[in-house]
């Protein structure tokens, strides 16, 4: 996931087709998208601060990343 800090969007690249879940610090799911290949993610109606993005795949692997959005 890139850039990070994000501030407009983010950019996912994944093999697989997966599952991305942007949390924010109280665990809330406030965005839940399907990605393959490299998406760009609009972070439009994003609140400004700290988010674990949470990718999923087919296969149930899980990969965590921070991501601070300005």
């Amino acid at each position: 996931m890139y850039p990070n800090p994000a501030q407009d969007y983010v950019t996912v690249v994944v093999n697989k087709a997966s599952t991305l879940e942007l949390i924010n610090t109280v665990g809330q799911v406030v965005l839940k998208r399907s990605v393959e290949g490299k998406s760009n993610i609009s972070l439009s109606n994003m609140k400004s601060g700290m988010y674990i993005g949470k990718i999923t795949a087919g296969n149930g692997d899980v990969e965590m990343h921070k991501i601070m959005i300005k």
